[in-house]
């Protein structure tokens, strides 16, 4: 699960491989900063993923609150580059990149950043993860936009979101599924690096 707000997609989790452990359950926590469009088309072509994006309207206090949060977050960051980004610095870029990391990096030249200290350093399946990262900006008792209890999940999110949606909240506005066009399809999922 990630989030947008002013054109930016934020997105967290256990990007770094290098850092990787437990099966991928646990590692640094990494966070990327993307243009949105850019982001989506990549979820779209390197996943092969179905987005759903849903609309939130926000006040100029909501605003403040979520950019306070951001920028709050982010004060914990310290730049981090991936593998073909430290390449491409070197000027010595492979043929292709089979991580993640660097294939968003090479997609939509995002900006990643890791966690210095706090609660997203470290990057575990079953409480610092994607959607808890989401939830820290957009749960809060003073924003008053979403209000889920009980076990937190993308499909809990999924779930609030869209009956929220259906009801005609006055909050979640919009919503669009993104799919793969048909020449959109990538046959080894790695993106090359030329």
């Amino acid at each position: 699960m990630d989030f947008s707000y002013q054109g930016q997609t934020y997105s967290y989790g256990a990007f770094d491989y290098h850092t990787s452990r437990l099966w991928g359950t646990v590692a640094d926590g990494v966070l990327i900063l993307a243009d949105r469009n850019k982001f989506l088309k990549h979820g779209n072509v390197f996943k092969e993923a179905v987005i759903v994006k849903y609309g939130l309207k926000l006040n100029a206090e909501q605003k403040s609150i979520i950019e306070s949060r951001i920028a709050e977050l982010l004060s914990r960051t310290k730049r981090f580059y991936s593998d073909a980004e430290l390449d491409e610095q070197k000027g010595q870029m492979a043929s292709n990149y089979d991580s993640y990391l660097a294939n968003v990096y090479l997609s939509t030249r995002a900006k990643t950043y890791k966690f210095t200290h706090g609660k997203f350093k470290t990057y575990f399946v079953m409480s610092t993860n994607c959607v808890n990262l989401a939830s820290y900006v957009l749960q809060m008792k003073n924003l008053d936009v979403i209000n889920i209890k009980g076990l937190i999940t993308p499909g809990t999110y999924l779930n609030y979101l869209n009956n929220e949606y259906l009801s005609h909240s006055k909050i979640v506005v919009s919503r669009y599924v993104y799919g793969l066009e048909p020449n959109e399809k990538l046959s080894n999922k790695t993106v090359s690096a030329n």
